[in-house]
């Protein structure tokens, strides 16, 4: 690959690559930027397509409002942003701080997340994020129907409510924050299903809920507006 690289006169660059080598200091984060963070029950169920999703509507509502990109398709796709997954363990919150102090003259932040806080093996990454970040506000992602840890099969998923407690209960040790909305990923069930399934988890936990593809992200993206008025009201 490299040779033919070089041949066709392109250039070959490994965005997974980083150089990450601070820890988190806690200084300089503004107090008028509205950090919110997507976050989920299991891995690889769409943080990123939420995250996009939310960050380009609020942009086209006139918003200043940016997409944090934590992994290497979201880099690709906003051009900017730090692979968290291939940093090194001690200056995952440090990495995860920088991003916020670099994109911090934005009104609203829109942090891509990673993992969760209930895998059993990319825990450590969504603690970085929730702690580096310390988001206003969490998004948590979830597909429907599914029961099983990605590429883990027999090994439960934990219950909705365990997770939210979970998120932020580990959050709040570093700032207050909670989830203030739902994303699901409904492309497995019919669209009647994915109604249904919207009714009860936005009647299980009186919070807002949608399919950002199916359905649209206004919901949130109204959650996330009125949540910037509450604590950032000014």
């Amino acid at each position: 690959m490299a040779l033919a690289a070089k041949l066709a006169g392109v250039s070959i660059k490994d965005i997974r690559k980083n150089n990450e080598r601070d820890v988190a200091h806690r200084n300089g984060i503004k107090t008028n930027c509205l950090r919110i963070l997507t976050v989920g029950n299991d891995c690889s169920l769409g943080k990123i397509v939420a995250s996009l999703k939310l960050a380009r509507a609020l942009q086209k509502k006139g918003h200043y409002a940016k997409f944090v990109a934590t992994g290497q398709t979201g880099i690709l796709i906003e051009g900017d942003g730090i692979p968290i997954d291939t940093v090194v363990g001690d200056y995952i919150k440090g990495a995860a701080e920088r991003l916020i102090l670099q994109n911090q003259h934005h009104d609203i932040l829109i942090v891509e997340g990673q993992g969760s806080i209930v895998h059993p093996r990319y825990s450590s990454v969504t603690l970085g994020l929730l702690h580096g970040s310390m988001p206003h506000g969490m998004i948590m992602c979830y597909e429907v129907g599914r029961e099983f840890v990605h590429n883990m099969p027999g090994i439960n998923i934990p219950p909705m409510e365990t997770v939210i407690k979970l998120f932020e209960e580990i959050v709040n040790v570093m700032f207050p924050s909670k989830v203030i909305g739902f994303a699901l990923n409904s492309k497995n069930v019919s669209e009647l299903e994915a109604e249904k399934e919207r009714r009860r988890i936005k009647k299980q936990f009186g919070l807002p809920a949608c399919d950002v593809v199916r359905h649209g992200p206004d919901e949130l993206l109204e959650a996330i507006i009125d949540y910037k008025k509450e604590v950032i009201p000014y």
